[in-house]
């Protein structure tokens, strides 16, 4: 969502850095370009990217204070120091070596920065030492080849490792723990072309052999100045939109979440089992669902407390989710009733899931916030035509309720399906 913004900024600041040094006299001035121009677009690029670093720092502040958010913010911020030191060297030294080389560091920096933030929001290792050990060998490099006045190589430097790093942003996006959102895609898109353009301006730095011509660097700052201003702000603000769709994707998440349990709530539950239903006709599997209630819960409230079932609750909750498989669905459908999908599940395999599960429920261990309690169970399993979630709960409630008027704290099928399977038999 959001993260990968930082990258395109430190990539242009490589470019940018590398262009106000060309034009501050270190290697000629662009023929294409007056200082005012050059001014103007440094300026601006300081304020936007003081924007970004205090958006990403608004968002690490009030959104959890997730690594990323704070990583971009950092990112932003080297970025700002960087543009204003680009003003400020081209004004008071426009030929000091050291000040150049500094430049040089941040915005590599933010380039391994921007990175690292992707990777962060992805759920990667971050792998931060090799980035930046490779970044301090690119600087190095950049004043070695600078001292033996090898022009070209040394402005091909930045962009070069900007167009190795950014793609890495890329794949942090596509390859996190979730399938790409339009969002993500977006701004992976951006990121490639990004690394795009900076590995064309490293190859027209180089365009004339190592050493550099006028014409080499001619070149280099047409393209630099085309395209870099233009990138940094696309992808800050695709970064932007980054954060606010993971932001509406987290809120859209939470809507359909029971804050006592953490089981999905009705509505999520319901939206769960129009996917699992679907899936199962078009793969032509078995589907069943399970319905419970844990007995005798008011006298929990009633004897304990209400503190004392909201206890018993979420403890039954973090059981059952715990002996669920990966595509199974748990949900709370209201009071002490809860809802489970079993993909994949045939009704003699449900039906030995919800015994396993009440057993396991009677076998929980009383603690000082909740006493033991058990739970009966409807089953009932998806029959041919049979395509809405509300049919299937309705028949596994019907067995809910012979389980309660049997005794309860004992599991019963559908009868339908009890038909069925007595006719497979």
């Amino acid at each position: 969502m959001i993260g990968s913004r930082t990258m395109p900024q430190g990539r242009r600041r490589c470019g940018v850095c590398q262009a106000s040094r060309l034009r501050d006299g270190k290697l000629g001035h662009p023929k294409t370009r007056n200082m005012s121009q050059v001014g103007l677009i440094l300026c601006a690029l300081v304020v936007v990217s003081a924007v970004l670093g205090l958006v990403q720092l608004l968002a690490w502040k009030m959104l959890g204070k997730r690594r990323h958010a704070l990583i971009w913010a950092c990112c932003y911020g080297v970025a700002t120091v960087q543009w204003c030191g680009n003003i400020a060297g081209s004004l008071l030294a426009p030929r000091n070596p050291i000040i150049w080389l500094v430049l040089t560091a941040l915005a590599l920096s933010t380039a391994i920065l921007s990175t690292l933030g992707y990777r962060a929001r992805a759920g990667m290792r971050l792998g931060a030492v090799p980035l930046f050990c490779a970044g301090a060998a690119a600087t190095v490099a950049t004043g070695i080849t600078g001292f033996f006045h090898l022009t070209g190589l040394m402005i091909a430097i930045v962009p070069l490792f900007a167009s190795v790093v950014l793609p890495l942003g890329a794949l942090a996006l596509l390859k996190g723990k979730s399938p790409p959102n339009l969002a993500e895609y977006c701004n992976a898109a951006a990121l490639c072309l990004f690394a795009s353009f900076e590995f064309v301006v490293g190859l027209a730095g180089l365009s004339d052999g190592i050493g550099g011509t006028e014409r080499s660097i001619a070149l280099y700052n047409r393209l630099l100045f085309a395209g870099i201003p233009a990138l940094f702000v696309a992808t800050g603000l695709l970064a932007t939109f980054l954060q606010a769709a993971d932001l509406a994707n987290e809120m859209e998440k939470r809507a359909a979440i029971d804050p006592l349990t953490g089981a999905l709530n009705r509505r999520g539950f319901a939206e769960a089992a129009v996917v699992r239903i679907e899936a199962a006709r078009r793969l032509d599997l078995p589907l069943s669902v399970l319905v419970l209630d844990v007995d005798r819960f008011k006298a929990v409230n009633d004897r304990f407390g209400h503190a004392a079932g909201d206890a018993v609750l979420a403890r039954v909750a973090r059981f059952i989710a715990d002996e669920l498989g990966e595509l199974d669905v748990l949900g709370r459908l209201g009071g002490e009733e809860f809802g489970i999908i079993l993909a994949n599940t045939s009704a003699r395999r449900a039906l030995k899931m919800a015994d396993r599960l009440r057993e396991g429920i009677g076998d929980l261990a009383p603690d000082l916030n909740s006493p033991a309690v058990t739970a009966s169970f409807g089953v009932a399993t998806m029959q041919p035509g049979e395509d809405a979630i509300e049919t299937l709960i309705n028949r596994a409630d019907r067995a809910l309720y012979a389980a309660k008027a049997a005794g309860r704290d004992r599991v019963r099928m559908a009868e339908e399906d009890r038909l069925l399977i007595a006719t497979a038999a």
